[in-house]
């Protein structure tokens, strides 16, 4: 009898063991494959060059040097950050007396992944734009992967006004009410609702979001990422979900879902963009652009492109409410309001300005946004500021 049990305690200790052994090796290679997809591709590549940041979430890594790769040639891109942690050159502080500088924020758009630096939209600018006579024109590239209006708004309050611009100019994407959703968690607020600053959650220790070892572990984000998958699959419209992935463009789409909320809380920054530089002697400026979908059944449709964001193959969003409710909303504040979609869709070969194989601009649709962004931004450029108010004021 003890025999028995002694060979059947063994018995379920080696089949405790096996089953250790197997999840150990289950782990290892999800490791591993995590590794390698995190070493490939630009994502991994911008990824690289941010760190957690106390104020604005993450931030671009100063003085740094990185080779990412065109996502549809596969060729290298060198990325480079100044001391300031902003793509381009040095810049002088305080700013010279014979410099007219402008500031251009945002995400992707702006920032520019997978095109050289003279390719961006900041770096073609001063090709169409006369500055004032007698002064030197300098455009910052304050674009920073995956930002929105209320990563650009703390990001200016904390760090960019020493730079003194005499022009701000904020890009809102078509990403940025998910993008809005996703940040405003991390935020602070004061009682006025004016943002603080939004820490990067793996900085607040305790507060961060794996509480507990195991749950850094691969199989268990494997095992809960499938489980929530699954479970948002089987929900009625569930990729309208602003949570998930492939719900971030759902109100692009032409029977939208009602996201007035979202909508109206990603736009709220930029109103504390207007109350900051009321007073000075810098002009506000927020402009916007399609996303691909919106320009073309066709554009970014390399495979697994669009469905990872929802987007079934063959569609174009023809709505233009999107970009008609943030003109409305510039135009209550009062702030000056940049719209190159239309240049976009006027295009005879939309499909050129964005990637295949990412929905971020090529180089010809930084182009194209540099020169029609020039033509909005000339009379503010060319001549000086009205008296000690910003215009639109």
């Amino acid at each position: 009898m003890k025999l028995a049990r002694l060979l059947s305690i063994r018995y379920v200790l080696f089949a405790v063991l096996a089953i250790a052994l197997l999840l150990s090796a289950v782990e290892v290679g999800l490791q591993l494959s995590d590794s390698a997809m995190s070493t490939s591709g630009s994502q991994s590549s911008q990824q690289s060059l941010t760190s957690p940041s106390w104020t604005t979430h993450h931030s671009l890594q100063p003085s740094r040097q990185i080779e990412t790769r065109n996502p549809d040639t596969t060729e290298p891109v060198l990325v480079q950050t100044n001391s300031f942690g902003l793509r381009g050159p040095e810049l002088a502080v305080p700013k010279p007396a014979n410099v007219y500088r402008v500031v251009l924020l945002g995400d992707e758009t702006i920032f520019g992944p997978g095109v050289p630096e003279q390719s961006t939209i900041a770096a073609l600018l001063p090709r169409y734009l006369r500055p004032q006579a007698g002064k030197k024109l300098e455009v910052i590239n304050a674009g920073t992967p995956g930002f929105c209006p209320l990563l650009s708004y703390l990001q200016t309050k904390h760090t960019l006004l020493a730079f003194e611009p005499d022009l701000i100019v904020v890009h809102f994407d078509m990403s940025d009410v998910a993008d809005d959703y996703h940040y405003r968690r991390h935020t602070r607020l004061t009682q006025t609702s004016d943002p603080t600053l939004c820490s990067h959650p793996d900085l607040l220790g305790g507060n961060s979001t794996a509480k507990h070892p195991w749950e850094r572990l691969q199989l268990v984000q494997w095992t809960r990422k499938k489980m929530m998958g699954r479970w948002t699959s089987q929900r009625p419209e569930s990729g309208k979900d602003i949570d998930a992935p492939e719900g971030r463009y759902a109100w692009l789409e032409d029977n939208p879902p009602d996201w007035s909320v979202y909508v109206a809380q990603a736009f709220s920054p930029l109103e504390h963009f207007k109350t900051l530089v009321d007073g000075t002697r810098t002009d506000l400026v927020v402009c916007t652009s399609p996303s691909p979908w919106q320009v073309s059944t066709t554009a970014s449709d390399a495979p697994g492109i669009r469905e990872q964001y929802g987007i079934p193959a063959g569609t174009r969003f023809s709505s233009r409410r999107p970009f008609e409710v943030l003109g409305e909303f510039t135009t209550k504040h009062r702030i000056l309001f940049c719209d190159l979609s239309a240049a976009f869709q006027r295009d005879q070969n939309p499909d050129r300005l964005f990637f295949r194989n990412a929905p971020h601009l090529t180089s010809a649709g930084h182009e194209l946004c540099a020169r029609e962004l020039a033509r909005f931004l000339g009379p503010l450029v060319s001549s000086p500021p009205q008296g000690p108010m910003r215009r639109g004021a």
